[in-house]
């Protein structure tokens, strides 16, 4: 009787989170090394480089694993279908895994998004359904903030209120809405001085949406 070939399944690839202390200690080692090198071409090119002001720096961050920019595209698609935009981070994660079984998806969503992706999302907003085609989102957006936008368009489009749950501290100088401070700053109107918080509505939005 012929005998079962077993079957191997592949796990997970686990995001690596030392890679980044490495980065930094690569980057603080090799920045005063590359600096050097850039002194002794100053020195070489005196005439050329005089009038101008040169430095360098190096951005170490992880290589990324085949596959993984197909993850965060997908993450971009779940977060703007009108059936998945109202789901938890979880919920939209685990579409996303199940349809990249062996790759990493994105577990920390406040990490701004890459320029390529940025531009993916502003084309898929461009492209998806009412009311997801009118979301608004700043340039150095995250998926959070991808995803709270589309939650709110959805709220906005069936007449609701959107409701927050948030740890607020007062002192002298700020109000501090779930770890972002605003500052408080003085008018001065006829002799009087009024208080008075200053905050912008996106900014005001984002720290509620810490909650």
């Amino acid at each position: 009787m012929p005998q079962a070939t077993p079957h191997t399944v592949q796990a997970r690839r686990k995001f690596d989170r030392t890679l980044w202390t490495k980065g930094t200690k690569a980057a603080n080692a090799l920045t005063p090394q590359l600096a050097a090198e850039l002194a002794k071409i100053i020195a070489r090119n005196q005439t050329e480089y005089s009038d101008l002001r040169l430095e360098v720096s190096v951005n170490a961050r992880p290589k990324s694993t085949k596959g993984s920019a197909n993850v965060l595209k997908s993450l971009i698609r779940q977060i703007l279908m009108l059936s998945q935009a109202p789901k938890t981070q979880t919920a939209i994660r685990e579409t996303v895994e199940a349809e990249f079984p062996h790759l990493a998806v994105n577990k920390d969503w406040t990490k701004p998004l890459p320029k390529w992706a940025a531009d993916f999302a502003q084309k898929q907003i461009q492209s998806a359904m009412a009311p997801l085609n009118r979301i608004k989102i700043p340039k150095a957006a995250c998926l959070r903030d991808l995803h709270n936008a589309a939650k709110r368009e959805l709220i906005k489009e069936k007449g609701g209120l959107e409701t927050f749950k948030a740890v607020i501290a007062i002192s002298e100088n700020a109000v501090v809405i779930n770890g972002t401070a605003f500052k408080i700053t003085t008018n001065r109107i006829d002799g009087r001085e009024y208080p008075m918080l200053r905050m912008s509505i996106p900014g005001f939005l984002r720290a509620l949406e810490k909650s």
